[in-house]
């Protein structure tokens, strides 16, 4: 897995679909990747400073980690932690507000471990720039993906061409140092 001009074979991934949650069997992965179950932790950990609702803790999440969220996400994580007792739902101003209970502030004291392991990912350096990357990958498929209709098959092979070539070059970056 260490050669940049090793293609993708079939037999190199898990083919159940269940180990794609868990990129860490691939060395550029594993580092990196927020732990599973991680945004409980830092929702309940927002909380703590005080009640919020959801679009509040959606904003202090990327504020605070740079890390946008979607409500597909986060409003599901919140129904949940509600299910478990650590949260509480009131509504104030036509908005539900969510607060930490007892037993969720246990919680976070129980898992403090996980929560310093958490945190201690969030301050590397490598995973701030995480959305950098990312943004430019995003940039990289709209340009050629709202495009699509003048790109002929030339100019298709040329960017097929550019982004091996690329890969490539990343690849010596990562493993070659």
């Amino acid at each position: 897995m260490n050669d940049p001009d090793h293609t993708n074979r079939e037999d190199d991934y898990p083919t159940d679909r269940h180990h794609w949650r868990d990129m860490s069997f691939h060395p550029m992965f594993g580092p990196m990747r927020r732990e599973r179950g991680s945004l409980k932790f830092i929702i309940l950990l927002m909380l703590k400073d005080k009640p919020m609702h959801g679009y509040a803790i959606m904003k202090a999440i990327e504020d605070k980690y740079e890390h946008p969220i979607s409500q597909g996400i986060i409003y599901p994580t919140l129904q949940m932690l509600e299910d478990q007792g650590l949260v509480t739902i009131t509504e104030q101003d036509h908005k539900k507000v969510y607060s930490l209970t007892t037993q969720g502030t246990q919680y976070l004291t129980d898992n403090q471990e996980t929560i310093d392991r958490i945190k201690s990912r969030q301050d590397d350096p490598r995973w701030r720039s995480i959305p950098n990357v990312r943004r430019r990958f995003n940039q990289l498929a709209y340009l050629i993906f709202s495009n699509l209709k003048d790109i002929d098959d030339d100019k298709l092979k040329q960017i097929e061409d550019i982004l091996e070539d690329t890969r490539k070059r990343i690849g010596k970056i990562i493993f070659e140092g």
